[in-house]
């Protein structure tokens, strides 16, 4: 199924500390390689987001702002109407602001469609399998696969229930915002790349890296529930949750343990006649797995590595001709702030997409 392309949406957003939420969320999303310029109105400012869309935002008052968006597609309107409001909650949780005190109303141009709504479904564990020591890979039956796979999407958002426990699962309201039963606790969040899908038997594969000691649900919700996870277990998705593949004649891969999944999904990507170079980062040796690269394609594997070996490795890479055209990194929050900062003063002309997945 295929979503026809919204012409734009708009949207009201009160909350406190409305004009600083806009200069944090500009300066967050910056790190992560958005291009922010001035919008076509005095004072705004537009976000433009590569295969997601461009948003423009404007400070009205002390405690409102207007924005309007031009998505690529129905999906990714969804998952900016979640991603502005999840941002402005995480703002005022660091302002020790009350997070509840938000309140958005969106008037999209093509009525209440559906696609445009994040969606919430529950998924069946059907089996688990290790990769490595470490990699456990799940196959998840789902209700409703097409709203998980619809598109190029890399991506999915788990709810994380105590496996064995039944769960209180929320409902999702149009504006983006889960609504859980009264007295319930939120579930605790983690987004993973879907590697294999099954469209005729209805279930998706997700690779969870676990950490290697004992873990809580509290400390590492995700490698928690991937410890204890059984076959007719639940959890919850929500999509979209981001990511695109990219494709381009010259591309840098760079992905460390965590990313290994996404890094697999952008391989089988590739366009016949690309020329690729992979750098791969692990933990440990025993971590090393086999990815779905072609032979005359480049992959270095590095164990361990700081920012500083990175970068180094960086520099090394080779090309005959033409130097790359693209940069794709998914890595912790130091390697990414490395990879930023070489991009900005070594590789201007580089396009990137550069995103950190812990801190």
């Amino acid at each position: 199924m295929t979503a026809e392309t919204p012409a734009s949406a708009r949207a009201t957003l009160h909350m406190p500390l409305a004009p600083a939420y806009l200069q944090w969320l500009m300066e967050h999303l910056q790190q992560e390689g958005v291009q922010v310029t001035a919008g076509s109105a005095a004072g705004s400012h537009r976000l433009m987001m590569d295969s997601v869309g461009t948003l423009e935002l404007n400070t009205r008052a002390d405690e409102m702002l207007e924005c309007e968006v031009w998505p690529v597609d129905a999906p990714m309107l969804a998952l900016i109407k979640m991603s502005l409001l999840e941002h402005a909650q995480e703002f005022l949780s660091e302002q020790q602001q009350d997070p509840q005190r938000i309140s958005i109303v969106w008037s999209d141009a093509d009525g209440d469609d559906a696609l445009a709504r994040p969606g919430f479904q529950r998924l069946r564990v059907l089996q688990r399998t290790d990769i490595t020591a470490r990699m456990r890979r799940f196959r998840l039956q789902a209700e409703h696969l097409p709203s998980l796979i619809d598109g190029d999407g890399l991506h999915l958002r788990l709810l994380l229930p105590a496996p064995g426990q039944p769960a209180l699962w929320p409902t999702m309201g149009s504006e983006g915002r889960l609504q859980y039963p009264e007295s319930a606790p939120p579930l605790p969040q983690r987004i993973y790349t879907i590697v294999h899908s099954h469209v005729q038997e209805g279930w998706i594969e997700i690779d969870m890296l676990r950490h290697g000691h004992a873990t809580s649900a509290a400390d590492a919700p995700g490698s928690h529930w991937a410890d204890m996870a059984q076959p007719g277990d639940e959890v919850g998705a929500i999509t979209p949750a981001g990511g695109r593949l990219h494709s381009a004649s010259r591309m840098v891969l760079v992905a460390d343990n965590c990313a290994l999944p996404a890094l697999a999904r952008q391989l089988q990507n590739l366009a016949p006649d690309a020329q690729v170079q992979v750098i791969a980062m692990v933990e440990d040796a025993a971590e090393i797995r086999s990815l779905p690269l072609p032979e005359d394609h480049k992959l270095r594997w590095l164990v361990a590595p700081s920012p500083q070996m990175l970068l180094q490795t960086m520099e090394r890479l080779r090309w005959q001709g033409n130097p790359p055209e693209r940069l794709w990194a998914a890595c912790g929050d130091a390697h990414a702030k490395a990879l930023r900062h070489w991009v900005r003063e070594q590789q201007p002309q580089l396009r990137s997409q550069i995103s950190s997945y812990w801190r």
